[in-house]
């Protein structure tokens, strides 16, 4: 039968429609939308958000929430696609936190990437541990569920340890006619195996004397009188040579041996500024031309590696170094708090990163250096950082600064955030400065604390206090307990 021209006309419409669907379904697919202000179709973008905590999470974008049926999750993140390119503002919000906000810019066919972010709870509890009426200060061990408490009481130290699994404290020892030592960077010094420590005081005479105290028997020796060699400074334990440990007097680095105390320590090199122990090496700064040498645990002085080629004019003064490893290390004056980084990258680094510089911390993974004065607080980025938002090898950012002095300042477990105190708050801040750096109030306290120590794997902070009663307490971070579930 012929074809008439209406059921022609019918035929090429369904040809028409079929091209144009596949068309809006191709652009679709591709990411394209139709933008009804401008009248055409455009190329959209999306957003990638890893949010802390996960639970209960809700997701605005320019005051709209995001339905759950737009989310997707990979990762634990949250990804939300076909954005209009330009400026739009978002919102992440979670019962019992403050609201996290951002202006952030949205280009054809990319996603904007947020994959730190930290929302921080309104209102964290705080929990006294029995026992701690006394503590200045808590040292982390080996082992993530032991810490070494020191305290004062009769005139004397007393010092504890703390099974973090049951929160109890057990007294190991009490040494008369001492104190704590107030300089940070002497500090108590677990063995590997987390059955010594190595505990400098001060006696009555204000002069510095270190103490090898055994845990289970309670056995306290003093290893400044038993070895006869004054001003023992900065005693650390040998990663690889079971119960040999060093330390510093008089320029001249020291060997011993906790299993024979009756021989004497080795005098194993003379004339150093400094030193570190790293994956088992020993690294050590020529007092004279400031060179820093590598020498294997258990090996011979003539067989010490030179790693550092640029001198630096010491004049005697004592360093502290701080060792990644051999192509990244941190290197400060102890006096004047001249801050030196030897970086072997992409390219080759060795540079002043600033003076009055007061510590010095490295990510876990080496690719950022964390260091602070009184008031302020910066990032070296030690190798190219290729998250959003990028920053390249040998970068510096100012973080903060601030009016008044800062004090504990940490890498928080994304070591996209810091740690810090200020006054008698517990705060952070983030290194993300698109829109604005976030800088918010963790905790208040009475008074300024004692000290402040994250211990994220267990979502603990240890706040140790001057005050009557324990001394000692926890606040759960950064999740509040009994909020973690995964849903959009």
């Amino acid at each position: 039968m012929a074809s008439t021209p209406g059921r022609r006309r019918f035929f090429w419409t369904l040809v028409f429609l079929f091209f144009i669907t596949t068309t809006i379904i191709l652009f679709y697919t591709f990411g394209y939308r139709f933008d009804s202000k401008r009248g055409l179709f455009i190329h959209t973008g999306s957003f990638t958000l890893k949010v802390t905590p996960i639970a209960n999470v809700t997701l605005e974008i320019d005051g709209n929430p995001v339905s759950a049926r737009s989310l997707s999750i990979l990762n634990n993140a949250f990804h939300i696609d076909s954005q209009i390119p330009g400026e739009h503002f978002i919102r992440v919000s979670a019962p019992g936190y403050f609201p996290w906000e951002k202006k952030a810019i949205i280009e054809s066919g990319r996603s904007t990437e947020f994959w730190n972010i930290t929302l921080i709870g309104k209102e964290y509890p705080q929990t006294p541990i029995a026992g701690t009426e006394s503590i200045k200060k808590i040292f982390p061990s080996p082992k993530s569920n032991l810490f070494a408490l020191i305290g004062v009481r009769d005139g004397g130290t007393v010092i504890s340890t703390l099974d973090t699994d049951n929160m109890l404290t057990s007294e190991i020892t009490f040494i008369p006619q001492t104190s704590p030592e107030s300089t940070v960077e002497e500090n108590i010094e677990w063995s590997p195996n987390t059955d010594q420590l190595l505990v400098p005081l001060v006696d009555a005479d204000g002069k510095t004397i270190s103490f090898l105290v055994h845990i289970e028997s309670g056995e306290t020796i003093n290893i400044t009188e038993k070895s006869h060699i004054p001003d023992i400074q900065y005693p650390r334990w040998d990663g690889r040579q079971k119960n040999v440990f060093y330390f510093l007097s008089k320029n001249t680095l020291y060997e011993w041996s906790s299993d024979n105390l009756e021989i004497p320590p080795s005098s194993l090199v003379q004339d150093i500024s400094g030193y570190d122990i790293s994956q088992g090496d020993i690294y050590f700064m020529d007092q004279k031309t400031g060179i820093i040498f590598r020498l294997a645990s258990g090996d011979a002085i003539e067989n010490a590696e030179q790693i550092t080629n640029k001198e630096i004019e010491t004049q005697g003064a004592p360093y502290s170094i701080t060792v990644y490893d051999k192509n990244r290390i941190a290197i400060r004056n102890r006096n004047t708090g001249a801050l030196f980084i030897f970086n072997i990258g992409e390219d080759d680094y060795f540079k002043m990163l600033g003076s009055g510089i007061k510590g010095v911390q490295f990510s876990n993974d080496g690719k950022k250096l964390l260091f602070e004065n009184d008031r302020e607080i910066f990032v070296y980025f030690v190798r190219p950082w290729n998250t959003q938002p990028l920053r390249a090898e040998n970068e510096i950012l100012q973080i903060a600064r601030l009016a008044a002095p800062i004090q504990f300042i940490q890498w928080t477990k994304d070591y996209e955030h810091v740690l810090f105190t200020y006054n008698n708050t517990i705060k952070t801040i983030e290194l993300d400065n698109r829109d604005k750096r976030d800088i918010e109030t963790v905790y208040t306290v009475d008074t300024p604390p004692l000290q402040v120590l994250a211990v994220f794997p267990s979502n603990q902070i240890f706040l140790v206090e001057e005050k009557n009663g324990d001394a000692l307490s926890t606040i759960p971070f950064p999740i509040i307990p009994l909020q973690e579930t995964l849903t959009p």
